[in-house]
C-alpha cells in the first residue's frame, strides 16, 4: 500500500514535466477546392512482400535473441506548402493548404515534421474522412525548440493534411514533412 501511495505522488508531481500531443480541437475548413484541381495525392512506394515476411519469420522465431519493435515502414520524404499540395487563397480569411498522402494497404498512417514552427493564428489537421478518424487542431502552442513535430497515427491507407494560416501570415516554410509511416 505504501508503494503505491508514493508512486501516486511521484506521477502527481512529475505530471507538469510531461509533454504530450495536445490539439486545441475543431475541425478543419471545407475549403473549396476546385473539382478540376482536386488535393493533390501523393502514393509512397508498395512495400515488397518479401520483406515484411522475412521481418515476421524473425519476430515469430523462437531463436533468444533481442527483436526490436517495428511500428510502421518509414518513408524518407521532402513535402512542404512550399513544393506540394495546393493552396486556396484568402477563404474566409485564411489561405488553406491541402495535400494528401497514400500508402496501399496500410492500416494507419503518421508523418514526422521537422521546421516546424506555425505562426500564431495557423492550424494544422490530419485526418482521414473515410475513417472518421481527425487529429488537431495543431498551432503555435506545437511549436518545439527541436523544430520536430511528430503525430499520432491515422487510421487508414490515406492521410489529408490541411493547413490554414491567416491571410497574408506567410507560409511556405513553416514546416516541412519528412517522414511518412
Amino acid at each position: 500500500m505504501r508503494f503505491i501511495i508514493i508512486i501516486s505522488a511521484l506521477l502527481f508531481l512529475f505530471a507538469e514535466q510531461v509533454e504530450g500531443q495536445l490539439s486545441q480541437g475543431g475541425r478543419p475548413m471545407d475549403a473549396p477546392f476546385l473539382k478540376s484541381r482536386g488535393t493533390p495525392l501523393i502514393a509512397m512506394p508498395k512495400i515488397d512482400k518479401e520483406v515484411i515476411e522475412r521481418y515476421l519469420e524473425v519476430q515469430e522465431s523462437e531463436q533468444p535473441q533481442l527483436k526490436s519493435f517495428v511500428f510502421a515502414h518509414t518513408f524518407d520524404v521532402n513535402i512542404s506548402p512550399a513544393n506540394s499540395g495546393v493552396w486556396v487563397k484568402n477563404y474566409n480569411g485564411y489561405d488553406v493548404w491541402r495535400v494528401k498522402l497514400q500508402s496501399a494497404e496500410a492500416y494507419s498512417l503518421n508523418v514526422i515534421f521537422e521546421n516546424f514552427s506555425l505562426p500564431e493564428g495557423a492550424r494544422l489537421f490530419l485526418y482521414n474522412e473515410e475513417e472518421g478518424h481527425y487529429l488537431g487542431a495543431f498551432t503555435s502552442f506545437n511549436n518545439r525548440e527541436s523544430g520536430v513535430f511528430a503525430v499520432s497515427p491515422v487510421a487508414g491507407e490515406e492521410l489529408t493534411i490541411q493547413y490554414e494560416v491567416p491571410s497574408g501570415a506567410g507560409f511556405q516554410q513553416d514546416f516541412i514533412i519528412t517522414q511518412v509511416n
